[in-house]
C-alpha cells in the first residue's frame, strides 16, 4: 500500500446510472505538494468512511490529507459526454482518508489608509 499526503483540490459525491446499473461513490483529487502530481481517488459506497466524506464534501477542499491507497484500476474513459473519443485513465481506491490540517482561511483584504 502507498501513503499519499497532499491537498484536496476536488471532492464530490458521484451518483447515477451506467447501462442500467446504479452507482454511488465519493470522488476526490489530491495534489501531491512535493511532486506536483494530481491523484484521482475514489471511495466506494460500502466503505466505512463513505458517509462521512460525502457530508464533508465542501469542507475537504484545500485540506491537507493523508490517504492510504489500497488498489488501482486502469481503463478508458470518454473525453467528453458528447464524444465517442476515449483516453486512458487510472483510478486509485482509498483504504483510509485522514485530514491532517484544515484548509487555511482565505486572506482578508488589507485596509488602505
Amino acid at each position: 500500500m502507498i501513503t499519499l499526503t497532499g491537498t484536496v483540490k476536488y471532492a464530490r459525491h458521484m451518483q447515477g446510472e451506467n447501462n442500467g446499473n446504479p452507482y454511488s461513490f465519493f470522488s476526490f483529487i489530491v495534489l501531491d505538494n512535493d511532486e506536483g502530481e494530481r491523484w484521482p481517488l475514489q471511495v466506494q459506497e460500502d466503505h466505512p468512511q463513505f458517509a462521512e466524506l460525502c457530508q464533508r464534501e465542501q469542507a475537504l477542499k484545500e485540506c491537507k490529507v493523508e490517504v492510504v491507497i489500497r488498489s488501482f484500476s486502469s481503463g478508458m474513459k470518454k473525453k467528453a459526454k458528447d464524444s465517442n473519443e476515449k483516453e486512458p485513465t487510472t483510478r486509485f481506491y482509498a483504504k483510509t482518508v485522514r485530514v491532517v490540517a484544515a484548509a487555511a482561511p482565505a486572506p482578508q483584504a488589507q485596509a488602505t489608509k
